[in-house]
């Protein structure tokens, strides 16, 4: 209490110095822009390393981020640090360290760092510093690193925490230092301490490593951690993570994020729903019938770490479990006559190490056999099927041997299909899963089984509710996605995302079956009225990512569908939210207003891929399609597996502050502008007088500005061209 009673006096002491407008020193003048000039004769000096450490406790969180300097002069040279401190949350006791040397540095209020950037920019007609225009400041200068070499900086600060409904925000702006940094090695890891159960950690932006436990100690303390790390990335998309601490959480937490950024439209609202690790609620009991493929393709290296894999997963059934295990070529073999209890592995190791791998690949027969296992619908019954090939024995027509599957599967068992290697019939296995309540995964490979299938079959192992369905009463929510809730598992969250016709206060209601009983949750929530606080159409993006995800799969399960190619086209040109089918709408020749021909052309690279349902192509196609309706975060990048399997990324797109922009020949174009409109635009030149009155009243506008160049928007009802002297 005392530390966060000091944080907030010092957060006081920092509005009370930006209300006055007076300018906190560090103990040197601000830097002058002519100063900088003298440091452009070479090339610049940039962030090719950031590792950020968060620790959270009540609504205060201390951030501590690393910068690695690099300079690739051949002279010594200055950085020039920027740095953000408005996003409606509180910022004090910030500070700046070289080694153990503190650095000096100036805060800038609003009005101050507006006068500073249109001094600078008009000097140096550089738009990418108005990345932040309208934001209150921290600046400093890292004078010399040293030629050829690299320095380490340590921004430390404190940020009094904003709440959205009942969850906390969190909010690093990674996107301070796109300007200065090229592919970044990015590293986030972060603490989250509570005297109250954490039962909500998400990101929208970043895909978490996340944890939530109890520490042992006298007072009961919580702690939460989560940690992102990627290897050269972009700083384009700022780090938004939101959590929640509740004193009365039972199996299941909900928490609901919404935005309604047109009041004349619907709404877009995502429900995160977790189920969390109970200590005293006892497991459901669980009957697991493990498939493994031994045929022929299966030799080498593709069944060590399958049969390793297994192992793993026999190993960690419960006492009160029971499982079985069936291997299949062109013969089926099984473990024993019947189910087995879980605990001692020694016996069913001993047989899976004598696995051989030879023969062809009887799917059908695989699959009726582990059915035929199953000898009640009251407990939780599981199909683990890992499979790297086509049937070539017995029934060979995939459409048939799914149709069997679903028609004998009286027991209610869920199917979790793996596909390793490229030889497997993705839309299959799809199916497969799809029709049995299951899930599917594909195994590239460039992935290791052993360690690929451990992990994700671990969020299957605590069901809390099975057969989940979620209702909203005070609202009409549709185009739900998923369209299944399916079954909810300790330790694991579902995103689910939808429309709301009117804002207000709302109860999230889930029903399921645990055991031979049915249980009903309630929660309370509200939605919003108007716009989100932070990343305009965060929410709507990661509706809009679900929905196109969605009817993919439709198209590749169940065929070719105009209605729903012209849909995926419709939401890929509003969002900016490309895929393989619709990746021609980036080319420079392209024209989004031309609806009819678009769609035409979409149709036509349906009909090329989703035919192909096997090989590099068709695993590719499958992944894609999982990525984009499982995934827990808007989809920014414009990137996929291409038919050779390698990642193909498009840059003809960007959504920036909630409007898509397509790049044609050397300016950007808001899709919202027609083409008349576009010829008549009003001209507006960078840096004038206009130009930073349009900045100063239309607060989005800045990151439009900073990351095109020549852009067309429209913008306070006039279309606009704001354009770069030649």
């Amino acid at each position: 209490m005392t530390r966060h009673l000091a944080l907030l006096s010092g957060a006081l002491f920092i509005l009370a110095a930006l209300a006055q407008a007076q300018v906190t020193k560090i103990s040197r003048p601000p830097i002058t822009p002519e100063l900088m000039t003298c440091t452009r004769v070479q090339p610049p000096v940039v962030v090719s390393g950031l590792d950020i450490d968060i620790t959270v406790e009540g609504p205060v969180a201390h951030i501590l981020q690393k910068l690695t300097l690099r300079n690739p002069g051949q002279a010594p040279g200055a950085f020039d640090l920027l740095f953000p401190l408005g996003d409606g949350s509180i910022i004090s006791g910030i500070s700046l360290k070289e080694g153990g040397k503190t650095l000096e540095g100036t805060v800038m209020t609003r009005k101050q760092a507006a006068a500073w950037y249109r001094k600078l920019t008009q000097q140096h007609r550089d738009p990418a510093l108005l990345e932040h225009y309208g934001e209150a400041l921290f600046r400093a200068q890292v004078f010399p690193v040293p030629a050829g070499g690299t320095s380490e900086l340590t921004l430390s600060y404190d940020r009094v925490l904003p709440s959205e409904g009942d969850l906390r925000r969190l909010h690093i702006p990674l996107t301070a230092f796109r300007r200065v940094a090229g592919p970044i090695d990015l590293n986030i890891t972060g603490s989250i301490a509570s005297k109250h159960a954490i039962t909500t950690l998400y990101s929208p932006t970043h895909a978490l490593d996340a944890s939530l436990k109890e520490q042992p100690s006298g007072d009961r303390r919580f702690v939460a951690t989560f940690s992102t790390e990627a290897k050269g990335v972009t700083t384009d998309l700022d780090f938004v993570t939101y959590f929640k601490a509740n004193p009365s959480a039972g199996i299941i937490d909900v928490s609901v994020l919404s935005e309604r950024p047109d009041p004349k439209l619907a709404g877009y609202y995502v429900t995160i729903i977790r189920g969390l690790p109970q200590k005293n609620l006892k497991p459901e009991p669980r009957d697991v019938v493990f498939v493994l493929d031994r045929s022929g393709s299966m030799q080498g290296k593709k069944i060590e770490q399958a049969k390793a894999a297994l192992k793993f997963l026999v190993e960690r059934l419960g006492p009160d479990d029971r499982f079985n295990l069936v291997t299949y070529s062109s013969n089926v073999d099984v473990y024993a006559p019947q189910l087995t209890k879980g605990g001692d592995a020694t016996d069913v190791i001993t047989f899976i190490d004598a696995v051989q791998a030879g023969g062809g690949t009887d799917i059908q027969s695989a699959l009726t056999k582990a059915l035929g296992q199953f000898d009640g619908t009251e407990r939780t019954n599981q199909i683990v099927f890992l499979t790297d090939g086509l049937p070539t024995a017995g029934e060979r027509n995939h459409l048939k041997i799914s149709a069997h599957i679903k028609k004998t599967n009286l027991k209610g068992a869920r199917v979790i299909a793996f596909g390793v290697g490229h030889d497997v019939n993705g839309a299959f296995l799809d199916r497969l899963a799809v029709q049995n309540h299951g899930l599917s995964e594909y195994v590239l490979p460039t992935d290791n089984i052993e360690e690929k299938v451990p992990g994700f079959y671990s969020r299957m192992q605590s069901p809390l509710l099975l057969d989940a369905e979620i209702t909203i009463g005070g609202t009409k929510v549709y185009d739900v996605f998923p369209r299944e809730t399916g079954d909810i598992y300790g330790g694991h969250h579902l995103v689910v995302t939808g429309r709301y016709t009117q804002p207000g206060d709302i109860k999230v209601v889930i029903t399921g079956r645990r055991g031979s009983e049915r249980q009903q949750l309630s929660f309370d929530a509200r939605l919003r009225e108007g716009a989100r606080p932070g990343s305009p159409q965060l929410v709507a993006r990661l509706w809009a990512t679900k929905k196109i995800g969605y009817l993919v799969d439709e198209i590749r399960l169940n065929g070719e569908d105009k209605e729903l190619v012209d849909e995926i086209v419709r939401l890929g040109t509003q969002f900016g939210i490309l895929t393989e089918y619709t990746s021609f709408l980036a080319a420079p020749d392209a024209d989004v207003a031309t609806v009819e021909v678009n769609r035409t052309r979409a149709l036509e690279e349906v009909r090329k891929s989703v035919g192909v349902t096997s090989g590099v192509h068709g695993v590719a196609q499958a992944a894609n399609s999982k990525r984009m309706q499982r995934g827990g975060q808007a989809q920014y990048e414009q990137s996929w597996l291409g038919h050779d399997g390698r990642k193909v990324t498009i840059h003809g797109v960007q959504n920036l502050n909630g409007r898509t922009l397509f790049k044609r020949k050397e300016t950007w174009l808001d899709v919202a502008v027609t083409a008349e409109a576009q010829q008549n635009a009003e001209e507006v030149p960078y840096f004038s007088e206009s130009f930073f009155g349009y900045l100063e009243r239309n607060p989005w506008l800045n990151q439009c500005i900073a990351r095109t160049g020549d852009v067309t928007l429209e913008v306070e009802g006039k279309v606009l061209r704001f354009k770069q002297s030649d």
